[in-house]
C-alpha cells in the first residue's frame, strides 16, 4: 500500500467518524455567526471573515477533494 492509499483510508475512515459530523456541526455554527455581514467593522474584519470562511468551506468540502483526487487517481 502506498502513501496515497494510507492516506485515503485514513481520510475516509475519518469522514465516518462521530466527531468529524461533530466537527462539521460546529464549523457550520461557526459559519453562520462570521456570515452575518451587518457586524461587520471595516475592510480588514470583512477580509479576515473570507478567510475565516475559505477555511470552513476547505474543511468541510474535505470529503469531495479526497474522492476528487481518488477518482482523478483511477484516471491516470
Amino acid at each position: 500500500m502506498d502513501e496515497f492509499e494510507k492516506y485515503q483510508r485514513a481520510m475516509f475512515a475519518l469522514f465516518r467518524s462521530e466527531g468529524w459530523k461533530y466537527l462539521c456541526e460546529e464549523l457550520d455554527t461557526l459559519k453562520e455567526d462570521i456570515d452575518k455581514v451587518a457586524v461587520v467593522r471595516d475592510n480588514d474584519d470583512l477580509r479576515f471573515r473570507q478567510g475565516q470562511m475559505n477555511v470552513i468551506a476547505r474543511v468541510t468540502n474535505l470529503p469531495y477533494s479526497v474522492e476528487q483526487m481518488e477518482r482523478d487517481e483511477e484516471t491516470v
